[in-house]
């Protein structure tokens, strides 16, 4: 009984350690769909010209869960209003994935879209892809330095438990 006790210490430990390591790959994914969606939304805007609702619509579908909640949440605010505020999305768009100045880059980038030409648009669709790039290379060294070391170090604690506990 004592060594299924201390297996499941061990098995428990371990499993915690990579669910914070799996945060930081979630986290990169999440970062990299923002980028890959906001790099379809220039070429659209660029070149088909079609409704934003639609291009987001057929884009959603390319998009891993955690970034297809944020544009059904854009999509919901933005069919359920004329005009959309930051306060508007932050209560549609709920995120774990980026910090508090990061998620209000992201709504801010939202907020601005639709509501000038296309020219504009297309510079601030710009503007907001080197802040994204930003984002994703922090995100990256994040996941390279924590992702590893979370896993390894739950792993370590529960086998310290188990030797604790002989």
């Amino acid at each position: 009984m004592e060594i299924f006790l201390r297996i499941i210490i061990l098995v428990g430990c371990s499993y915690l350690g990579y669910g914070f390591g799996n945060y930081f790959s979630k986290r990169h994914k999440f970062i990299l769909d923002l980028i890959t969606f906001t790099n379809h939304l220039k070429v659209e805007i660029g070149f088909s010209k079609n409704h934003l609702g639609q291009i987001i619509t057929n884009h959603t579908e390319e998009c891993g869960n955690g970034f297809k909640s944020v544009l059904k949440g854009y999509l919901k605010a933005l069919n359920s209003v004329d005009y959309i505020t930051v306060e508007r999305l932050n209560e549609q768009i709920n995120t774990i994935y980026l910090s508090e100045q990061e998620k209000n880059q992201m709504l801010n980038f939202f907020n601005f879209l639709g509501k000038s030409d296309s020219y504009n648009q297309l510079e601030i669709i710009e503007k907001s892809l080197n802040i994204f790039n930003n984002i994703l290379k922090t995100s990256m060294e994040e996941k390279r330095k924590y992702g590893g070391m979370s896993k390894k170090l739950g792993t370590l604690i529960g086998a310290f438990i188990v030797i604790i506990t002989l």
